[in-house]
């Protein structure tokens, strides 16, 4: 069984006996029935990230190749070749979900696996049959794929190549280019994945794994917003920045439980990356200069950048 669910309640356990809900030897005889918790073990970790990287690099050796005797292959042959990887992705996939549950190895390198067998076979179908679309289209439809292989499994592998194609996929259009849609689809992404990110916090936010996933989606969303905050051309960058960074802490203060141990830093990442990003962002707003050029305020944003500014960091400082 995983080990958050376990620690969760033996966690809960003491509050339990002292308000008569079970008795002490009900809650012993869990703790026993369960067993000790496992406690960080370099091993285990090293074990996971070998095999996750295992997982990646045979399924990229086999794309590679299928690429080097592309062209000799007729059509029909190609997009078979494309869906059989497809389904062997799957029926692994299937296979660790239904057999190897709890092996984290399974889990992990079977949805790093299908995400790669996924953007495969969209890509050389569409080469093969000469379907057309650009980059954004495939990582778009790839994003939106991916996505549920992550609930399913679940994946916190599955989730991260979620949050890196989503940024490339905004990243990739110019700053002028980018319209409402795009900040629409970019916010209904973050809505969709946060509740992966709050049940694992919760569940085990002492599990390392959780706090490398934390720390990709903060890398994420700072890129992100380097490119979101780019259109309209107001000077709002700053102000934006300002919200995110405040919800980042905010976030990291609610996962926070009154009461446990504290953690080691870099296994907060909301807590620290939001407290470090206003502590830089109120540094850098008190150079004139940052005003009138990188945030475009005194040129084009008709002195609204200033007022937002100021409302963004008091909001987001309301929870500190």
């Amino acid at each position: 069984m995983r080990q958050g669910p376990i620690r969760w309640l033996y966690g809960e356990l003491p509050g339990l006996v002292e308000r008569g809900v079970l008795a002490p030897g009900a809650a012993d005889a869990l703790r026993e029935h369960y067993g000790p918790l496992r406690e960080f073990n370099t091993r285990r970790i090293l074990l996971i990230v070998f095999g996750l990287l295992g997982a990646l690099l045979i399924g990229c050796g086999v794309v590679l190749i299928l690429a080097h005797n592309w062209e000799g292959l007729p059509r029909p042959l190609r997009a078979g070749l494309c869906f059989a990887l497809l389904l062997a992705a799957q029926g692994l996939a299937l296979g660790a979900a239904r057999w190897r549950p709890d092996s984290e190895i399974w889990t992990e390198g079977s949805a790093g696996f299908l995400s790669v067998a996924l953007i495969t076979c969209i890509s050389l179908t569409a080469q093969t049959y000469q379907m057309g679309g650009d980059l954004r289209t495939l990582l778009l439809v790839w994003i939106v794929l991916t996505l549920p292989i992550a609930y399913l499994l679940p994946s916190r592998l599955a989730m991260a190549i979620c949050w890196l194609g989503a940024t490339q996929w905004i990243v990739e259009a110019p700053g002028r280019d980018l319209s409402f849609t795009d900040y629409a689809t970019y916010l209904a992404f973050v809505i969709l994945a946060a509740p992966f990110l709050v049940r694992l916090y919760l569940s085990d936010r002492r599990e390392p794994r959780n706090a490398l996933l934390g720390w990709v989606v903060c890398g994420c969303l700072a890129l992100a917003g380097a490119a979101l905050g780019g259109w309209p051309d107001i000077g709002l960058r700053a102000p934006l920045y300002a919200g995110m960074l405040g919800s980042s802490y905010a976030l990291g203060l609610w996962l926070a439980r009154p009461g446990d141990e504290p953690l080691a830093a870099w296994r907060r990442p909301f807590l620290v990356a939001g407290a470090l990003g206003l502590g830089v962002l109120l540094f850098a707003c008190s150079f004139q200069e940052m005003w009138k050029t990188e945030w475009n305020w005194v040129s084009s944003s008709g002195g609204i950048a200033g007022p937002a500014l100021s409302i963004a960091i008091v909001l987001s400082l309301i929870h500190i």
